[in-house]
C-alpha cells in the first residue's frame, strides 16, 4: 500500500504530457457511429499512436541506455 500511495504521489508531480494518468485529446481518433461509452475499463480502442511500438511507451529509466 504505501508503495502505491508513493506512486501515485510521484505521478501527481509530472506535467500532463508524460502522466500515463491524463486523457489527452490527441490520443483519441472518433470512429465512425460510435455510441457514448462509460469511462470504465483499462482498453480504450479510440487510442491511437503514430510511428513504432516503442515510440508507444512512456517509461522513465535512469542509467545506461540497451536497445
Amino acid at each position: 500500500n504505501q508503495c502505491m500511495n508513493r506512486a501515485k504521489q510521484l505521478l501527481v508531480t509530472l506535467p500532463q504530457k508524460w502522466n500515463p494518468c491524463s486523457v489527452l485529446p490527441e490520443d483519441f481518433e472518433p470512429q465512425e457511429g460510435e455510441t457514448p461509452r462509460r469511462r470504465e475499463g483499462t482498453f480504450d480502442p479510440r487510442i491511437t499512436t503514430k510511428g513504432t511500438l516503442s515510440d508507444a511507451f512512456r517509461i522513465f529509466t535512469d542509467g545506461k541506455k540497451c536497445n
